[in-house]
């Protein structure tokens, strides 16, 4: 087979023009291009929303949603009011009697009316701090005002120095069903129109995401499109190739059939130097196809490139993966379908020879049948020039053809190339997506790790304060066990000094009585005999009153009680010696007047009691009667009476000052919990604030 060196010729010039490396620079041009122009337009975007929100700007108003405009009064306007208009206007904002007085709502109406016929814009008016008329309103609660002033178009939600919105006015001042009247007039607080700024930062990032997204798989679908398309051209390339082969072989081999005629007229040698150039061009065809096969090679390598950086991008976008493996699959198919090609054309060449084995066969019977057939040559010879003739014209339109195709399949490569730059370039600005999340991952990493690290120092401040706080408990528990050990010491030490001092009173009184008895054991007969009633009479009323009296006490061991035994002696009537538990009387007028006194003013009547009864048994005499007996015994009574009200009233003293001590203890639990919730709510407020309350009172 013979190949025709032009054809060689062009074929080499337009290979290098099929490489996709110039197109795909381009196509990445193309695309860094389009990448940076959307990246300045995103910056452009996040600038203009930081701008708003520095500003607290509405957006609504800023994209022209809202439904009026808002108006001042501009110098001109102002020049155009004479004095007395904005004398009124000045009078209006400063005298706070007017808006202060309850039935002034129709004498300000009427100063609209006046302003409005005088030329002024009463919802446009605005003092120095920026406060309109509005804002005065809802300072000082006006409804009626607040209502005609919106009926003139009055704006719900101007600002004044301080960024205050009339609602957040009302709201701090306590006005809270003008507050409501405003929220339903369209009144919102500053916190609020930040919202809505954040809001609508949020809806136009999410737009831009969702045009993002838009675009991106608008760019996969191209991709898959441009992918399909390209498989199919280079399907019609290789067709395309091996019929330009065919053509080529046939037109080669009736080349040297007519060389090999020709020559065979002419001279055997001249045919074996056209069988060495045919061989040459057989070689060179090899070489030329060896060059084609390595250009498949390496196309093959670049689509494979392409693949995996595919596969790289769908390995990101999970929901892209199974496409990718099918069309890995259906590229791995593809060539082993090209391997089989090319056994099948490395048969072909196999075949091709066995047929220039056959030719060579065939050209040694023709020279065999050359003598045979010197006349039919001339008329062959005539035909095959015609013949020639037309199958050059076959060739030059089957080369135009060729051409034609080559030129399209050129354009249809440029094309693939800029769509492959094109998902290059996407790829790229993805990865740098991905890079830019795995920086803001690692931010927030660190966000949480500080974080818990400022949580572990709570918590152990929190550990911290439940020790001292056991402590302070434990503490307040032991001071509270000393106490009560101390106050039962002070009450036993007080106990046993009332009842040494009870003691020695009834001992004393007790000595008397007995030391009367003795007086009263002597006496003499002769005196008792006129008066025989007397000395019976006598210890009999002593004795009832002592066996009413008597306490516990025994007959023996007067030395070790702590009570003095009663006389023993009895007269001849008898005393009674029964032993029985102390009785008491109802106390007398002056045990009554002793329980109501002070402690103090108690003890010392004890003591002067004690005295008047240690000086009335001194000076009794012989002669003493039953009825001053039974007035001692009465006395005696009435002074156990006081000693019992002098107990109780010390009991009741003892059981304030307890009572106090244990008020005072739970003072002190209530001061120790104020603060523990004092500390705890100290690290509460060092923590910052998530989100800011609404009610925030506003910087007047």
């Amino acid at each position: 087979m013979k190949n025709h060196p032009c054809d060689d010729h062009e074929t080499d010039e337009e290979e290098p023009e099929m490489t996709p490396e110039s197109t795909a620079e381009q196509e990445d041009l193309r695309l860094a291009e389009f990448r940076a122009r959307y990246a300045r337009m995103r910056e452009n975007t996040e600038r203009e929303l930081a701008r708003l929100a520095q500003h607290r700007a509405d957006v609504r108003v800023q994209i022209g949603i809202t439904s009026a405009t808002m108006e001042q009064m501009s110098s001109k306007q102002q020049s155009e009011l004479d004095a007395a208009t904005q004398e009124k206007i000045i009078d209006l904002f400063d005298n706070e009697a007017i808006w202060d007085a309850d039935d002034t709502d129709g004498y300000i109406i009427q100063i609209f009316h006046e302003l409005k016929a005088a030329g002024a814009k009463i919802a446009t008016l605005k003092d120095q701090g920026w406060n309109t008329l509005l804002h005065t309103a809802s300072l000082w609660n006006r409804s009626k005002i607040m209502e005609e002033l919106i009926r003139r178009g009055a704006p719900l939600n101007e600002k004044n120095k301080n960024g205050h919105t009339p609602l957040d006015l009302a709201m701090h001042w306590g006005h809270f069903e003008m507050g409501q009247q405003l929220r339903h007039y369209g009144g919102k607080h500053t916190c609020e129109k930040e919202r809505d700024i954040a809001i609508s930062q949020r809806d136009l990032a999410q737009q831009q995401l969702k045009n993002c997204e838009l675009e991106y798989e608008h760019a996969v679908g191209s991709l898959k499109r441009a992918k399909q398309e390209r498989e199919q051209l280079r399907i019609e390339r290789d067709r395309l190739v091996v019929l330009r082969a065919q053509v080529v072989e046939d037109c080669a081999s009736l080349a040297n059939q007519v060389e090999d005629f020709r020559s065979a007229v002419v001279s055997l040698t001249k045919e074996r130097d056209a069988l060495h150039i045919q061989n040459a061009h057989l070689q060179s065809e090899l070489v030329c196809e060896q060059t084609a096969r390595n250009n498949a090679v390496q196309s093959w390598k670049m689509a494979e490139k392409v693949i995996a950086e595919l596969q790289q991008i769908q390995e990101e976008c999970r929901e892209r993966e199974e496409e990718a493996l099918r069309l890995r699959n259906e590229a791995i198919h593809d060539r082993d379908v090209a391997r089989e090609r090319a056994k099948e054309a490395q048969l072909d060449q196999g075949i091709a020879k066995q047929n220039q084995m056959e030719l060579e066969r065939e050209r040694d019977q023709a020279i065999e049948r050359l003598l045979q057939n010197e006349s039919e040559v001339t008329h062959d010879k005539e035909k095959w020039r015609k013949l020639m003739a037309k199958i050059e014209l076959e060739r030059r339109n089957i080369q135009i053809e060729i051409d034609r195709q080559t030129e399209i399949l050129r354009c249809e490569n440029e094309k693939l190339e800029k769509t492959v730059t094109t998902l290059t370039v996407s790829n790229t600005r993805q990865n740098a997506d991905i890079e830019r999340s795995q920086l803001t991952i690692l931010t927030m990493e660190r966000q949480l790790g500080r974080y818990k690290q400022e949580l572990g120092t709570v918590t152990e401040q929190n550990t911290k304060l439940k020790e001292q706080v056991g402590a302070l408990l434990e503490e307040r528990r032991l001071e509270y066990k000393s106490w009560r050990t101390q106050l039962e010491i002070k009450m036993q030490q007080e106990f046993s000094d009332d009842l040494k001092r009870i003691l020695e009173a009834v001992i004393t009184t007790w000595k008397a009585l007995q030391t009367c008895q003795q007086h009263m054991s002597t006496l003499n007969v002769t005196t008792a005999q006129p008066r025989a009633s007397s000395p019976s009479r006598t210890p009999a009323i002593m004795s009832s009153i002592f066996q009413n009296q008597r306490p516990h006490t025994s007959a023996t061991g007067s030395g070790n009680s702590g009570f003095l035994p009663f006389i023993q002696e009895a007269p001849a009537t008898g005393l009674k010696g029964s032993i029985s538990t102390s009785v008491l009387s109802e106390p007398s007028q002056l045990s009554d007047i002793v329980s109501d006194a002070v402690l103090t003013d108690r003890e010392q009547a004890i003591v002067d009691h004690r005295a008047q009864a240690e000086a009335a048994l001194k000076d009794l005499s012989i002669g003493m009667t039953s009825e001053q007996i039974v007035q001692l015994c009465t006395f005696v009574q009435t002074f156990v009476g006081d000693v019992t009200a002098y107990i109780s009233a010390n009991l009741q003293r003892l059981r304030r000052r307890a009572h106090a001590q244990d008020k005072i203890i739970e003072r002190k639990g209530e001061l120790i919990q104020r603060f523990t919730h004092h500390r705890e709510e100290k690290a509460k407020r060092q923590s910052p604030a998530r989100f800011r309350d609404c009610s925030v009172r506003p910087l007047l």
